[in-house]
């Protein structure tokens, strides 16, 4: 049986975060404390359960926010208008629902937690096993780094804390604000660093956390579906390595991930995630089935939630327009239009989809990618919705979801993520292996070059950073879903004389193109279209890797203000003064 009644979900998921301008209007009482929640083991591992739960209550806003700022998903009008100004690029510190403090308070109890465990670790030793405790340090550390991260891609920046804060009461401004590429490098370091010589790649079994041991039967029927409630260390890193320009170490990290051999399982034997039965056909289901046993090689980070025990999530609620629902979000007019399309045969492009450049008349045609767009976009009530959400979990009416059980499974990484970021760093490397490289992961991933015969890889993935049986079942983001590949070539015209150099150039600007749009067609409302965006722009130093993109969401005659608007980087970014107390040190000096 479930060995603690989870009393920490309900306390966290009571937390009212819309009410909190920042960070710091936090009270502490909001906070879990050493007195009243650390004095016996059981409430050491509610409050673990208990960071998960606040872990769950910010990413569906964490995706809402993200999705307004690219250009597949705009408000309603039922919408407040500060969600329509988060849209337009408009925000300020008036704007409730812009605000970074559920982000915040994650940090918060993830700091106090660290705090409070390790205090009791201190006073009773063995008390926690150590494995156990190893795995809990490591879990807070990877919650903390990813509400940061994330803090820093829809503020470019952050207010930061180093994690061994040792009182709560001590001044809060002795913390800094860091821009987004100092937060990076330090969240980089902190998950390798850790507290006490604890890193965040230790892995931590759930079973032990919230099952009892004395419940032979339960203990042993245990659902594997806990291990992904925690965020995965390895693609988070890969991530970090990305919005840090270090493309070879995301290269590395990203793909040592998808061999099974990442930090996250060292000194286990479970393998939480490799490539081996990447190419089922359990991806099919994700949206349209609950989480089970047999996703685990699709989901790296999943949240679940079951309506009948009152956890639930906002978004069916966001985006449907079945009542009770309120249809307070829907697709962009391009969002079926333009990204839903494949290529049914080949075509050349002069620059690509992404920036300068049109179609050149060449061009043989479009079909559209049914697959993903319908359970991404759907109609309701003559109305187009975002479907992604809206589970329907049997063939059997009478068991079909209804409108108002918003417990479908958000996903915060995925498998294909991993990939696409991966072939993302093997292009940003500025090799023509990995430009050739990162094409093939898309199309047709490794398995199109695997040698069964001599078990080795042919070019481009003969190099050993491959080498491995696990990558060989691999099929890449279109050949899993038996689509024909999209090649960088079918994008650039042969008759121009280049140079080498300008060659690659142009090849890693197509590629970051296709990799955009498969972001888009794979990951749609799942908030990650826009910050690969922003990434690839920063990274290459573009802007019109999203200046001359973004703006198309907008109708025609605004578009030309928007590209102006958006050719500016710090526009990117949600303004926010993150200061405590609104106070900058300067202004405190003053006082």
């Amino acid at each position: 049986m479930i060995k603690n009644k989870l009393f920490l979900f309900l306390l966290l998921c009571s937390f009212s975060f819309s009410s909190c301008e920042d960070f710091f209007s936090i009270q502490k009482e909001d906070l879990l404390t050493n007195e009243d929640n650390y004095k016996e083991r059981n409430q050491i591992y509610s409050g673990m359960v208990g960071l998960a739960a606040n872990f769950r209550g910010v990413v569906d806003d964490y995706i809402i926010l993200s999705e307004l700022r690219g250009d597949l998903l705009q408000p309603t009008s039922t919408a407040p208008d500060e969600y329509w100004d988060i849209f337009r690029y408009k925000t300020d510190q008036n704007n409730s629902a812009a605000s970074p403090a559920p982000l915040y308070l994650l940090i918060a109890n993830c700091n106090d937690f660290l705090r409070n465990i390790r205090a009791y670790n201190s006073a009773y030793p063995g008390g926690i096993e150590e494995v156990i405790y190893r795995g809990m340090v490591s879990s807070t550390l990877s919650y903390s780094a990813w509400a940061y991260l994330n803090i820093g891609k829809l503020y470019g920046e952050a207010y930061y804390h180093d994690l061994p804060v040792s009182d709560m009461n001590q001044d809060m401004s002795s913390g800094k604000l860091l821009n987004l590429k100092s937060l990076v490098s330090q969240l980089i370091s902190s998950m390798q660093m850790g507290v006490e010589g604890i890193n965040a790649f230790h892995y931590l079994d759930w079973k032990l956390i919230v099952m009892d041991p004395s419940s032979i039967d339960a203990y042993n029927k245990f659902d594997e579906t806990w291990s992904r409630i925690v965020i995965n260390p390895d693609i988070l890193l890969t991530e970090l390595y990305l919005w840090d320009g270090n493309h070879i170490e995301a290269a590395k990290q990203g793909i040592a991930a998808m061999k099974g051999q990442g930090l996250y399982t060292a000194g286990t034997n479970t393998k939480l995630f490799n490539l081996t039965s990447y190419t089922d056909g359990h991806w099919a289901e994700l949206f349209d089935r609950e989480l089970s046993t047999g996703h685990l090689n699709e989901a790296m980070t999943a949240i679940q939630y079951d309506y009948s025990k009152r956890q639930t999530n906002d978004l069916q609620y966001y985006f449907s327009n079945y009542a009770p629902n309120i249809y307070r979000f829907k697709p962009t007019d391009i969002a079926y239009e333009s990204l839903f399309r494949i290529p049914t045969k080949m075509h050349y492009f002069e620059e690509g989809e992404l920036g300068p450049g049109r179609p050149a008349d060449s061009m043989l045609g479009y079909t559209y990618d049914s697959r993903r767009e319908s359970s991404a976009i759907s109609i309701e009530n003559g109305e187009v919705v975002v479907n992604k959400y809206s589970l329907d979990n049997s063939n059997k009416p009478s068991l079909k979801k209804k409108s108002y059980e918003h417990d479908a499974t958000i996903y915060v990484y995925r498998a294909s993520e991993l990939c696409l970021m991966v072939a993302e760093a093997l292009n940003g490397i500025g090799s023509p292996e990995g430009n050739r490289a990162a094409d093939s992961l898309v199309s047709v991933g490794f398995a199109a070059s695997w040698n069964g015969t001599s078990k080795v890889f042919n070019a481009p993935f003969d190099a050993p950073i491959y080498s491995s049986t696990h990558l060989s079942g691999s099929k890449g983001i279109l050949g899993r879903l038996g689509y024909r590949g999209n090649y960088t070539r079918y994008y650039i015209s042969g008759g121009k004389e280049l140079s080498a150099a300008d060659s690659l150039v142009r090849k890693q600007f197509v590629m970051d193109s296709i990799i955009a749009q498969e972001t888009a067609r794979e990951l749609a409302y799942e908030g990650k279209r826009w910050f690969t965006l922003v990434r690839m722009a920063l990274n290459s130093n573009m802007p019109e890797k999203v200046s001359e993109i973004i703006p198309n969401k907008f109708p025609a005659a605004s578009r030309d203000q928007y590209r102006v608007w958006l050719r500016e980087p710090s526009n990117w970014f949600m303004k926010w003064n993150h200061y405590p107390e609104g106070v900058t040190p300067e202004e405190k000096k003053k006082k």
